[in-house]
């Protein structure tokens, strides 16, 4: 990344692991955005997230899509991840996404602890 594009997105803190309160359903929030896991030193974070990607990217556990004419393909961003492939610049192609709004219900509102923790840092006392 340069530097203007590391200001323009600065890194987050986000669970490793996402259990999907609609059904029950854990995912691992991993992929190239992941850089670090909070509490564990950097090259045992890099390392582990190595290991993570490394099983959840076998060909066992990956869909790999055909095109043709009309396919449209639906994922739930929270639980997949998911990469484009190289398209031939010589090749028409029609990209539409839609983005359908999360209730309190798909896990999108913070918990008790992560609003109290959100409230102190905002009023200065730490948290």
């Amino acid at each position: 990344m340069t530097p203007v594009e590391r200001a323009a997105l600065p890194p987050v803190r986000w669970r490793l692991i996402w259990s999907n309160p609609a059904n029950g359903r854990d995912a691992l929030y991993i992929a190239s955005h992941a850089g670090a896991i909070e509490g564990t030193d950097d090259a045992r974070s890099r390392a582990l997230l190595a290991r993570l990607i490394d099983e959840a990217t076998q060909s066992s556990h990956v869909y790999s899509h055909q095109w043709r004419t009309g396919d449209v393909i639906l994922w739930d961003n929270r639980a997949t991840m998911h990469r484009g492939r190289p398209w031939p610049g010589t090749q028409a192609r029609l990209m539409v996404r839609t983005t359908i709004s999360a209730r309190d219900i798909d896990g999108t509102r913070p918990g008790p602890t992560e609003l109290a923790t959100r409230i102190a840092q905002s009023r200065g006392d730490g948290g």
